[in-house]
């Protein structure tokens, strides 16, 4: 009488456990997917552009968890077919569950689409809007160039600085302690030199300065819409090209996953007598 040997019961029993815990482990990854999905629709609102934007943004970031938990469903019922070798009666089951992958998989083939569409839109009125507001400043600021109170202020500040280099070119101490000294650039003390000898070419270039205000705020103005300008198109150049591929790549995933199942689902084996 020869021993029976106990390993292939114990593995079978094993493969059963650990299929059973995908399964479980499936379902509840699909549940809380679902979840975290009916809280994004709060507050629900999907004929603002903005409301839809952010709505397939999140919902392809957390786009990979159902995958994660209908490839464990499958590969449970993979597992658990297997070591038991036959098919167990869970056609309704697994039928809900291929639904629900070519479900997702279709809505985010329609979603990612609508989300680049939605991307741009939004970006060419985030430009327009900076656009706009840009030449507003511009006009306020010609406006007030042109008003009496700030050509009144400019002379004040250019008579300030004449004076103030009228009584440093009284003072020879002084300009010989920053002609030695390192304050100055070598530009700037050569400069310096010059304007001992020629004292209008000094006050000639602070007018040249206090007259180049206005042109150097409307130059601050335009440099800044620049700046805005190339970070609309950054970000919307980059919301819609990591959704919109992720969310194509979701759908190709969920489709191919649900059309897998469908033609991998394994055969019933035959006991042996």
């Amino acid at each position: 009488m020869t021993a029976t040997n106990p390993e292939p019961s114990l593995n079978k029993d094993q493969l059963l456990l650990t299929a059973r815990a995908m399964l479980v482990c499936g379902v509840v990854t699909i549940i809380v997917a679902f979840v975290n999905y009916i809280g994004l629709l709060i507050p629900f609102e999907p004929l603002e552009q903005s409301w839809q934007q952010v709505f397939v943004s999140r919902l392809v970031d957390l786009g990979i968890i159902p995958f994660i938990g209908i490839g464990f469903i499958f590969w449970g019922f993979w597992i658990e077919e297997r070591s038991l070798q036959k098919r167990l009666p869970r056609r309704k089951f697994k039928i809900a569950a291929l639904s629900l992958a070519f479900v997702l998989g279709l809505a985010f083939l329609l979603l990612s689409p609508l989300h680049i569409v939605n991307v741009w839109s939004r970006s060419r009125e985030v430009l327009a809007q900076i656009t706009t507001e840009a030449r507003s400043a511009e006009e306020r600021v010609e406006e007030q160039i042109q008003s009496e109170a700030f050509q009144s202020g400019v002379e004040q500040r250019q008579q300030a600085l004449s004076q103030q280099v009228d009584q440093l070119l009284q003072d020879e101490a002084a300009v010989q302690a920053l002609l030695e000294g390192d304050e100055l650039t070598e530009e700037q003390k050569g400069f310096l030199r010059q304007a001992q000898q020629d004292p209008e070419r000094l006050k000639a270039f602070i007018s040249s300065q206090t007259d180049r205000i206005p042109a150097e705020i409307i130059g601050r103005i335009r440099e800044r819409r620049q700046e805005l300008d190339a970070r609309a198109r950054q970000a919307a150049f980059r919301s819609g090209v990591q959704t919109g591929i992720s969310g194509l790549m979701l759908s190709a995933g969920y489709i191919a996953l649900g059309a897998s199942a469908f033609r991998g689902r394994p055969k019933s084996i035959k006991t042996k007598r």
